[in-house]
């Protein structure tokens, strides 16, 4: 062996590397290669499921289909439908149903819902987000920790206080502060202050909240609170040496133009009360007291304001049939604010009321410039069957609308375009349950103007930004998907005139169909829409029997029909005229609703009954399952 040779051994035995290296990177590769193999074999195996450690409220749902899980937790969330949200303080317990039960389907009002579809989707999503590493985090992390998530929902939390107030506050016995009353020859004593307990309903909505999050059907017990007064007699020996001096002062004049109303020392005496600046207690114009003179004073300023209406005439020219009027309004609250200020503090005895305008949208004089020359829009439907108060309504709503002319770029608010919905506009009250009681309430009718009005603005493909569907399938609104549910202050049904030009809204009725058209200018888009897909249909619960003592005994008066739940969506395609496309989606999902028949009974009777329920409630929350027991019921643990 040459020199050379030998060297090139002798370099390469020095560059060989050890035995333990070789034999650590050979375990280190096949590791990785078992560690990747089993992370592929994880994320293949539950390719179409949902990873393990994920909850869903008290339930386990990792390991298993979405499908699977939803139509359990569609079975659960059946059963709070059915039964609704249960309520009880003492012997009175009220059961809340998703939807407020009513004469007319417009005023069944949405209290809670459930959405399962987009639960289950963010279950699914847990350990699928991100790259690579972000899944892989997601997944491990779910499998060392549980990852729960709550159930989706929506809790119209001011309808259902407005539902407590209505069922308890008969309980609740509210504090009442120390205040003025006047004596004879405007002479002043105090009335002292009353502790109360009242309802902690903030709380009892939170739980509300939480049972809906977790699929949970206990009941929610209001429990009473001390409430204390503000405002206590022993702290007001100032504030009544000052009100004594108030109402021997020349008392003011208020003004607004040339009207003006002088207050009288009675005037006076009668509306100043203690009001609290914490920490000191003074004396002032009382806000409820005083806001209800005002109230008389408000009845002479106050004008409604009025949109200009215009009319298409046979020649297809625009004719203006009611003009603009600015609308004016005494601000009350404001008022009584600048009284305190001005003639409290100030002893200004000259006070201008404080007065509010509000424009018309629509003024313009030359409404035939504006290219209001064809149609863009049509939309109609149906209310054969409906009865004379909701057909009333229909006519007063549709008669608010017609003529009314919206600007370029407006957004459209159909709440806002009907204006008060209330006797005083001519509409007419039907009954809704709240609780355990039938209140009047106005409405019935209107969601046929909304969806009349939804299905005009899909027609004329304007980007309509505010719209949801009834709770459950109505006849009136077939086919299911096309309707819009509105009621004051929400939900609205809102759309943006973006054509560029000038809308003019025209209703009508025909029989029993009502027709609204959209004139405007053309501007070169094209609309298809394709048919509703109705599925996942459900047949309706059994009927919900109310028992009621404001009906004779034995009496029954049936407030609402069984409708089957559904799902429903189509597709909205509106091409521009540069060839621009905007796809909208409308997906609508309608809980299954049983019949709910009020029954009279007497008092007396639906007392003990009331107690009878309530005990053999508590003896099945004794025998109530544990989680895991429950979770197993419903199929879905890992």
């Amino acid at each position: 062996m040459s020199k050379d040779d030998s060297t090139k051994k002798e370099i390469l035995t020095k560059l060989k590397p050890p035995k333990w290296l070789i034999i650590l990177l050979a375990v280190f590769l096949l590791f990785s290669g078992i560690l990747a193999g089993s992370v592929y074999a994880y994320q293949k195996a539950y390719a179409s499921r949902i990873y393990p450690g994920v909850m869903i409220g008290q339930f386990k749902v990792g390991g298993q289909p979405p499908q699977k899980i939803a139509e359990a937790l569609q079975q659960k969330a059946g059963q709070i439908n059915r039964e609704g949200l249960k309520f009880q303080h003492g012997n009175q317990r009220v059961d809340v149903l998703p939807v407020l039960s009513a004469a007319d389907p417009d005023l069944a009002k949405e209290v809670f819902s459930f959405n399962i579809n987009q639960t289950v989707s963010r279950a699914l999503s847990v350990g699928r987000q991100g790259n690579f590493l972000k899944k892989l985090f997601g997944q491990l992390s779910a499998l060392m920790f549980p990852k729960r998530l709550e159930i989706v929902y929506r809790l119209n939390q001011e309808e259902l206080l407005n539902i407590l107030k209505n069922s308890f506050s008969q309980f609740e016995q509210p504090a009442e502060s120390a205040r003025l009353k006047v004596l004879a020859d405007n002479q002043l004593t105090v009335i002292s202050e009353k502790s109360g307990s009242v309802f902690d309903y903030h709380t009892v909505i939170a739980e509300a909240g939480n049972n809906l999050s977790q699929l949970t059907d206990t009941a929610i017990a209001l429990n009473l609170v001390k409430d204390e007064p503000n405002i206590k007699s022993q702290d007001t020996a100032e504030a009544v040496e000052f009100a004594k001096t108030l109402i021997t002062r020349q008392p003011p004049i208020l003004k607004y133009e040339d009207q003006t109303w002088e207050l009288t020392e009675e005037d006076l005496a009668q509306n100043i009360n203690f009001v609290s600046n914490s920490p000191v207690i003074t004396a002032a114009f009382d806000p409820k007291l005083f806001g209800k003179y005002l109230g008389k004073i408000a009845e002479e300023i106050n004008v409604e304001p009025r949109e200009a209406k215009f009319v298409i005439q046979s020649d297809q020219r625009v004719k203006e049939f009611q003009a603009s009027r600015e609308g004016i309004k005494l601000n009350i609250e404001e008022t009584v604010k600048k009284l305190n200020q001005e003639f409290i503090k100030n002893n200004q005895t000259e006070i201008e009321l404080v007065v509010e305008t509000d424009q018309p949208q629509a003024t313009t004089e030359n409404i035939n410039d504006l290219g209001i020359r064809e149609v863009i829009g049509v939309g109609t439907s149906n209310f054969a069957g409906s009865p004379p108060n909701r057909r009333h309504n229909i006519r007063v709503g549709a008669a608010a609308l017609n003529g009314l002319l919206l600007k370029p770029g407006e957004e459209f608010s159909l709440i806002k375009a009907l204006g008060n919905i209330d006797a005083a506009n001519g509409y007419l009250p039907e009954l809704v349950i709240k609780g355990n009681k039938t209140i009047p309430e106005y409405g019935g009718g209107l969601c046929q103007i909304g969806t009349t009005n939804f299905r005009v603005a899909l027609d004329a493909g304007v980007n309509i930004t505010a719209r949801r569907n009834h709770s459950y399938r109505v006849g009136y609104y077939e086919p299911a998907g096309t309707d819009a549910t509105i009621y004051s202050p929400n939900p609205d049904f809102k759309f943006i005139n973006d054509t560029g030009n000038y809308i003019l809204i025209q209703t009508s009725i025909q029989g029993d169909d009502l027709i609204f058209t959209f004139w405007g200018t053309a501007d070169g888009r094209t609309v298809e829409q394709t048919r509703p897909v109705i599925y996942n249909i459900v047949g309706p619960p059994p009927t919900k029997i109310i028992e009621t003592d404001e009906l004779e005994p034995g009496q029954k008066k049936c407030t609402e029909s069984a409708h089957s739940g559904a799902d429903a969506y189509f597709k909205r395609s509106v091409t521009f005229a540069d060839g621009t496309v905007k796809e909208d989606e409308y997906y609508s999902h309608y809980i299954p609703w049983q019949a709910v028949c009020l029954v009279g009974v007497d008092s007396e009777e639906l007392k003990d009954e009331e107690e009878t329920d309530n005990s053999e409630q508590a003896g099945e929350e004794q025998q109530e399952t544990t989680v895991k027991d429950e979770t197993d019921q419903l199929g879905v643990s890992d």
